[in-house]
């Protein structure tokens, strides 16, 4: 058994039912009570993992994590179901649902690999804050008290200077820069870095929680009520509507050509289906159009998440496994255009370029 505290909190077995068992901790709970999405995203990281080491074992790290919350797990008995989708020379792709009182409480597609094999690798967009070392820091414990918020207590969190307003002087300067690590030494990795993400997210609930300045409570709850209530409710409203005015058009699609586009780890696969073809035509990384007819793209991946874009013609549309996506191109005009993936799908991501000719 593993001697660090986040380790033990997501480790899981496998059990006679081919699921992945484990008893979740409330240990990683935020100040409202449940389970901190980076401990649920580290759960689901940690049981493909270990999935893979039989299913895949020439890849050993992460690479991507795609993950959607559908509701707060609660502390207790869980388990988590694991699929490998695909299997490849680099990459391999996996599919995890994390499930408690036969429901599915958060969804993750892992993409793998292996860092070795992938040799060296940098990328430094900017350099790092000229900031005292975490040892000569201030430790931020003192002013949070123990068990208020319990993720806070599995870390060491110091910072060169105190935030101004975590010591309830507001400073109109919501900002703050900090050290974070695990209180028991645990080694920074994938898994680590994705629980602490949230750590330093909560720094901004913190900031609410702290005294507000006289009469600044007041003025802050009418901004709160207007901006954050009315607003939004009155303008989702309005484009509910203009949206549900759009659907009986979308339902009958003036389009005879269908192009059905596929995204694949790491190039498009390509068919066009029309009424007068006898079956569907095929092609890869190049799509043809007509000028002037509308095309509807019906859009699926096989894979992972990938986004299908072509900037001069239409808007960007994801592809998501097990749902088709649609996109109607009303005008398209002669020429040639270049087309992208606009999400980062993995290790060859740059390679998902293609062409359309009008």
């Amino acid at each position: 058994m593993t001697s660090y505290e986040l380790d033990r909190a997501i480790a899981s077995t496998l059990g006679d039912d081919g699921l992945r068992h484990l008893v979740l901790t409330a240990d990683w709970n935020t100040p409202n009570g449940t389970a901190n999405g980076g401990y649920v995203l580290a759960v689901l990281a940690r049981a493909v993992l270990d999935h893979a080491g039989s299913a895949a074992p020439s890849h050993p790290d992460l690479l991507t994590v795609s993950v959607s919350y559908f509701k707060p797990p609660t502390p207790g008995e869980a388990a988590v179901d694991v699929t490998t989708l695909r299997v490849g020379r680099r990459v391999s792709v996996h599919r995890a649902a994390l499930v408690q009182g036969g429901s599915t409480v958060a969804h993750a597609v892992v993409s793998l690999h292996d860092w070795d094999a992938a040799g060296p690798a940098e990328h430094l967009p900017h350099a790092a804050p000229d900031v005292t070392g975490p040892d000569e820091s201030t430790d931020l414990s003192t002013f949070i008290p123990a068990g208020m918020v319990p993720i806070v207590d599995r870390y060491d969190v110091r910072a060169p200077q105190v935030p101004s307003w975590l010591r309830g002087e507001p400073s109109g300067r919501p900002e703050a820069t900090v050290w974070v690590r695990p209180h028991d030494g645990r080694r920074v990795d994938a898994i680590a870095a994705a629980a602490i993400w949230a750590v330093v997210m909560l720094a901004a609930i913190l900031a609410v929680m702290r005294p507000a300045m006289a009469g600044g409570r007041r003025r802050a709850d009418r901004l709160i009520f207007f901006g954050g209530v009315v607003f939004p409710t009155v303008t989702l409203a309005v484009l509910l509507g203009a949206g549900l005015r759009l659907l009986p058009d979308w339902a009958d699609s003036p389009a005879r050509l269908r192009v059905e586009v596929g995204g694949e780890q790491f190039w498009w696969r390509v068919a066009y289906d029309r009424d007068d073809l006898s079956a569907p035509v095929r092609s890869a990384n190049e799509i043809h159009l007509p000028a002037g007819e509308p095309v509807e793209f019906v859009l699926r991946s096989r894979d992972v998440i990938h986004s299908f874009w072509i900037p001069s013609l239409a808007g960007k549309m994801d592809m998501v496994p097990g749902r088709a996506n649609r996109l109607l191109v009303e005008d398209p005009q002669p020429g040639v255009y270049r087309g992208v993936c606009a999400e980062f799908c993995g290790a060859g991501h740059a390679q998902m370029a293609f062409l359309v000719v009008v």
